[in-house]
């Protein structure tokens, strides 16, 4: 995920605290972990060519990078 208001915003900074979180995408819920703050170079091939453009021009130069969280068997 881009993070275009930083690595400073609270829920970035909860998210590296709690090591995971809840994350709701198209209506769907997935619990993720392991966040890692990467810099925008290493993964900007992942995004769209239009998204590219407008973090080039926001200057975001760091996402959080979030893992599907294994379900364990209980």
């Amino acid at each position: 995920m881009a993070l275009p208001y930083g690595t400073q915003a609270n829920w970035v900074r909860n998210v590296l605290a709690a090591e995971s979180a809840e994350l709701v995408h198209g209506g769907r819920t997935y619990t993720v972990d392991r966040p890692e703050l990467v810099p925008m170079s290493a993964v900007e091939s992942h995004f769209s060519a239009a998204d590219q453009r407008a973090h080039r021009i926001t200057r975001v130069d760091e996402c959080i990078r979030l893992r599907k969280a294994e379900q364990v068997a209980g």
